[in-house]
């Protein structure tokens, strides 16, 4: 009896817990699994740029205008990240904190696309809530200059938030 009763606690304390998750929001794959929330990582970062490979070692292309202040907005699906000087893109956040966003400049009378892809993470070391950024561009130059048009030039991207300002 004991063992019966066991297994009818265990049974209901199952059926409760799938009530519970079958009340919250759902994916869209119909499993019926609760959907986390991206997280919130508007704010201002400061961004530096790693070793760039490409377009004849030209790291210009994305050095001046994406080391230095960024500025990210929204939420989720809704991201922009502005570099300053028109130098917006669009772009989201997945639950995990995965995030994308692309676009094209004119920088210096030469028209850059622009993909970044990496990651949004708290920061372990910091005393409170700081997120940390890792992330890698790619970026076509379409610029006369060069003996081969449309060179690509990619370099990895990190950032600190910025907090108290």
């Amino acid at each position: 009896m004991n063992h019966t009763l066991t297994r009818m606690t265990l049974g209901l304390h199952l059926l409760a817990l799938s009530s519970t998750l079958a009340c919250g929001d759902k994916d869209d794959t119909g499993s019926g699994l609760p959907v986390a929330e991206a997280p919130e990582v508007a704010g201002n970062y400061q961004v530096t740029i790693g070793g760039t490979t490409g377009c004849e070692g030209e790291a210009s292309w994305i050095n001046d205008w994406a080391t230095g202040p960024l500025i990210v907005e929204g939420t989720g699906g809704s991201l922009t990240f502005d570099f300053g000087d028109d130098y917006v893109f669009s772009g989201s956040i997945d639950s995990l904190g995965r995030y994308q966003f692309e676009g094209v400049i004119t920088f210096q009378e030469a028209e850059l696309e622009v993909k970044n892809e990496g990651q949004f993470e708290l920061d372990p070391d910091f005393d409170g809530e700081r997120y940390l950024v890792d992330g890698d561009f790619e970026v076509t130059v379409d610029d006369d200059e060069f003996e081969k048009n449309n060179c690509t030039i990619t370099g990895p991207m990190q950032a600190v938030q910025l907090v108290g300002i």
